[in-house]
C-alpha cells in the first residue's frame, strides 16, 4: 500500500470518494478505504453504473465484440500515438467497464479509475492483481471529481457523454483535473446516428439491452473544449456501420472487410461512429495577456485568396444557379481570389482568369443531371463529398462556399479542417423533396432538415437569394450571420436587344405578327408551365391569335407539355422551341408582347424575373412572395396562381398595351436600380470582408434583411 499512497494524486478538500487497492503483501484481494466521512453524494445521471455491469458487458462479448473492442483499442492507441503521450497518470472517468484498462496499463499508465459508486468497480478487481500497484479506483460523482487542477497527465471518458444531461460541466469537470490532454468519446450527428428516432425500436428488438442516447457535433464541442483551454483537437472514427450491424453479423471477417472499404473511399472518417476526440493543452506564453483560441486554418499564410466553391449542378449550364455561380466567380476572381471549383463532370468550361476546375469522375450510365432532387443528383454528391475532403486535406483554403445541397457535406468537412464556411441557399430543398410525387423521396426529407439545420449551425455565415430563405436560416439557425444578395442577370441578358436578329428570329419560327407570349427557362415541375399551357384556351377565347412561345426545356418535358396541349386543343397555338443559348435570350425576351412567369413555388425568386425585367416588356407574373419579393403592382401584372388567373393578366396586358408598357419600364428601372451587376458585387464582397475579419463584424442590415 505503500507505493500507492505515495503515488496518489492530491485531492479536492472536502470532497467524498473511497478507494480500492491492492494490497501490498497480496493477502487480501480487496482494501476499501473510505477517506471522507458521510455517504458518496450519487448523481441523478450516473450512466457508469449500468455500463460498468455485466450486462453492458455482454454487448461486447463473443467474436464481433471482440472485433468493436479491438478497433476501439487500434484507434484509441493511434491517437495517443500521434499525440505523443505514452506513461505518466491517467484518470479513466466512468471507466468501471475496464474496456481500456489493459491497454492503458500496457501504454506504461498508472491508471486511476473513477466510478460513480463502489459497485463500478468490480469488473477491475481481477486487473488488480496482475497491475503491481499501478491501477486504483475511486468512487465519486461525476461532476465533482475530487482531485486537484491538472493532477493527471491525461483524462480519458468513454462510453459516457452518449448518456448524460450535463455534459458541458462533465467535460469541464475533466478537463480541470487534465494536465496535457482529455480524451473522449461522443456519437457524432454527422453519421448514421441521424436515423437513431426512427429505428430505436428496431435496434432494440436486435439488441435488447440498449437505451436512446445523445448525439454531438464538433460545433457543440469546440467551444466548450475551448474554454477550458484545450485547444488542440484531433478526432478519430471507428465504424462507418452501426455498431447494431456487426453484432448481428457476427462474423468479423465481413466487418473488417466492409469497415476496410469504407476507410478507403475516406467515408469512415466524415460519417462515422463513435468518435474518439483527442484535445490537448496548449499553455499560454508568458507574455500572452489573453487565453488561447481556436483560429481556423484560413489564417494561415499560404491560403489567404484561395477559395473552394462546391457546386453540386452541371456547371456551365443554361440554368438559375449556374448562371449566378458564373456571376459568383467573376465576382470573387475580379476581388483577387483564386476560385477552386468543385463540381459535376457535366457542362461546359467557363474559361475564368483564376477560375480553377476539379470535377469528379463522371458515372457510367448518368449522363444527365435534372434539375431539383434526383438519384442521380445523390450519387454524384458523394463524389463530391469525397473531392472536398480530398482538397482540403492537400491544400488549405482562405474558405470553402457550398452551394445548396452541398452544404450538408461540406459545411462538416470544412469544420473537420477548421475552415470558415459560407453555406449558400439557393432554393428550400427539404419544401422540394416533400413536394415530390414519389412517398421514398418524401421520406428524405426528414434526413434532409436536420442536416441542413447542422450545416448551417457549423457554418461562419449564409448566403441567401429571397427573404423566405433568410426567414428559414433564422429560425433553424438563430446565431449564423445571414447575408441576403438576389440573383442578377448576367451582362448578356442585360443588353439590348438585336432588331435584326429578332427579324431572324421570327423569320426561322414562323412566327406570326399576333399576340406573343414568351416563357424561358427551365420546365421543372415548380415553374407552372403545365398552368401557362391549361391557361391558352381562355386566352384564345379572348384574343384568338395569341401565341405561347416556350424556350426551354429537356426532350422529354417538351413532348409532354406537346401531349397537353394536345389534349386541351391548343397544340396549334403553343410553340416549344426547346434550349437555346443564354446570348439568344434578350431577342426572345424584346419579342413579346408579355413575358410570363407563372412559377408555382411561392418562396424563391427565379433569375429568369430579373432578366424578365431588364428586358423592359410587360410581365404576369404569379402573386406569391417568390415574385412579390422583386416585383410590385407598379412593375408587374401580379395573377393567382391558377389558369383562369395566369389568363385574366394576360388578357389585361393584351387589352392595355399603354399600361403595360409603362410597367415594362418601372420593372427596367427597378432592375437597374436595385438588382444590377454592381450592386450583386458589392454585397458578395461584403461577404467575404466579413470572412476575412474572422467574425469580428457582424453583417450589416442591409446586407441581411
Amino acid at each position: 500500500m505503500d507505493r500507492a499512497r505515495e503515488s496518489r494524486p492530491a485531492r479536492a478538500a472536502g470532497a467524498h470518494w473511497q478507494i480500492w487497492e491492492r494490497d501490498a503483501s497480496g493477502a487480501s484481494e480487496r482494501t476499501c478505504r473510505l477517506d471522507a466521512a458521510g455517504p458518496i453524494v450519487d448523481d441523478t445521471t450516473t450512466p457508469d453504473v449500468e455500463t460498468s455491469g455485466a450486462a453492458y458487458a455482454k454487448r461486447f462479448s463473443g467474436p464481433a465484440g471482440a472485433y468493436l473492442l479491438e478497433v476501439q483499442a487500434q484507434t484509441f492507441r493511434r491517437l495517443l500515438s500521434d499525440a505523443a503521450i505514452r506513461g505518466g497518470r491517467v484518470l479513466d472517468v466512468g471507466g468501471g467497464h475496464a474496456q481500456l484498462t489493459r491497454v492503458l496499463l500496457a501504454l506504461g499508465f498508472e491508471v486511476w479509475v473513477q466510478g460513480s459508486t463502489a459497485s463500478c468497480g468490480a469488473r477491475l478487481l481481477p486487473l488488480m492483481q496482475e497491475a503491481d500497484g499501478r491501477l486504483h479506483f475511486v468512487a465519486s460523482s461525476l461532476w465533482s471529481l475530487p482531485f486537484a487542477d491538472r493532477a493527471f497527465d491525461l483524462v480519458v471518458g468513454i462510453r459516457l457523454l452518449a448518456h448524460v444531461d450535463r455534459w458541458q460541466a462533465l467535460v469541464s469537470e475533466m478537463a480541470r483535473v487534465s494536465r496535457r490532454a482529455l480524451l473522449i468519446e461522443y456519437p457524432p450527428v454527422l453519421s448514421a446516428n441521424v436515423f437513431e428516432p426512427w429505428l430505436f425500436a428496431l435496434k432494440r428488438r436486435l439488441e435488447g439491452n440498449t437505451r436512446r442516447f445523445r448525439c454531438y457535433s464538433m460545433g457543440q464541442m469546440a467551444p466548450v473544449l475551448r474554454n477550458a483551454g484545450l485547444v488542440e483537437a484531433t478526432e478519430r472514427r471507428e465504424f462507418l456501420l452501426p455498431m447494431v450491424v456487426h453484432r448481428v453479423l457476427q462474423r468479423p471477417g465481413l466487418s473488417r472487410w466492409l469497415e476496410a472499404c469504407c476507410g478507403r473511399l475516406r467515408i469512415t472518417g466524415l460519417l462515422g461512429s463513435p468518435a474518439l476526440l483527442l484535445a490537448r493543452r496548449q499553455e499560454a506564453e508568458p507574455e500572452a495577456a489573453t487565453p488561447p483560441v481556436l483560429l481556423p486554418r484560413a489564417a494561415h499564410a499560404d491560403a489567404p485568396n484561395r477559395i473552394l466553391l462546391v457546386a453540386p449542378q452541371p456547371f456551365f449550364s443554361i440554368a438559375g444557379t449556374p448562371l449566378n455561380i458564373s456571376n459568383m466567380c467573376k465576382v470573387l476572381t475580379g476581388l483577387g481570389y483564386e476560385i477552386h471549383l468543385a463540381t459535376l463532370p457535366l457542362g461546359r468550361d467557363l474559361v475564368m482568369p483564376g477560375l480553377v476546375y476539379h470535377r469528379v469522375a463522371k458515372i457510367p450510365g448518368l449522363d444527365e443531371v435534372p434539375i431539383g432532387f434526383s438519384f442521380a443528383k445523390l450519387a454524384y454528391d458523394v463524389l463530391l463529398a469525397v473531392e472536398t475532403y480530398r482538397l482540403l486535406r492537400r491544400q488549405r483554403f482562405a474558405a470553402v462556399h457550398a452551394i445548396e445541397d452541398a452544404a450538408f457535406f461540406a459545411a462538416p468537412i470544412a469544420r473537420w479542417f477548421r475552415a470558415p464556411v459560407v453555406v449558400d441557399l439557393d432554393s428550400d430543398i427539404c419544401g422540394q423533396l416533400l413536394g415530390n410525387g414519389s412517398r421514398l423521396v418524401r421520406a428524405l426529407a426528414v434526413l434532409a432538415r436536420p442536416l441542413r439545420r447542422a450545416a448551417l449551425r457549423c457554418s461562419t455565415c449564409a448566403i441567401t437569394v429571397a427573404g423566405g430563405l433568410t426567414r428559414l436560416v433564422r429560425a433553424e439557425s438563430p446565431d449564423t450571420p445571414v447575408f441576403e444578395i438576389m440573383d442578377v442577370p448576367g451582362e448578356e441578358l442585360m443588353r439590348p436587344a438585336d432588331p435584326d436578329a429578332i427579324a431572324r428570329l421570327r423569320c426561322e419560327l414562323g412566327l406570326p405578327a399576333a399576340h406573343l407570349i414568351v416563357y424561358t427557362g427551365n420546365f421543372d415541375r415548380r415553374q407552372g408551365v403545365e398552368t401557362l399551357v391549361d391557361a391558352m384556351p381562355l386566352v384564345l377565347a379572348r384574343f384568338p391569335d395569341s401565341v405561347l412561345l416556350l424556350v426551354g426545356g429537356e426532350p422529354h418535358q417538351i413532348e409532354a407539355l406537346k401531349a397537353r396541349a394536345a389534349r386541351v386543343g391548343v397544340d396549334g397555338a403553343v410553340r416549344l422551341v426547346g434550349k437555346r443559348p443564354v446570348e439568344q435570350m434578350p431577342e426572345f425576351m424584346a419579342m413579346a408582347d408579355v413575358l410570363a412567369s407563372p412559377r408555382l413555388e411561392p418562396y424563391i425568386t427565379p433569375l429568369k424575373i430579373y432578366a424578365y425585367m431588364a428586358s423592359g416588356r410587360p410581365i404576369v407574373a404569379t402573386d406569391l412572395p417568390t415574385h412579390t419579393d422583386v416585383l410590385d403592382l407598379n412593375s408587374a401584372i401580379l395573377a393567382p396562381p391558377s389558369a383562369d388567373g395566369l389568363a385574366d393578366g394576360i388578357a389585361r396586358a393584351f387589352k392595355e398595351p399603354a399600361r403595360s408598357a409603362r410597367l415594362g419600364l418601372r420593372a427596367r428601372q427597378l432592375v437597374e436600380r436595385d438588382h444590377s451587376y454592381e450592386a450583386f458585387k458589392s454585397k458578395l464582397a461584403e461577404v467575404y470582408a466579413y470572412l476575412d475579419g474572422r467574425g469580428r463584424t457582424a453583417p450589416s442590415p442591409s446586407a441581411a434583411e
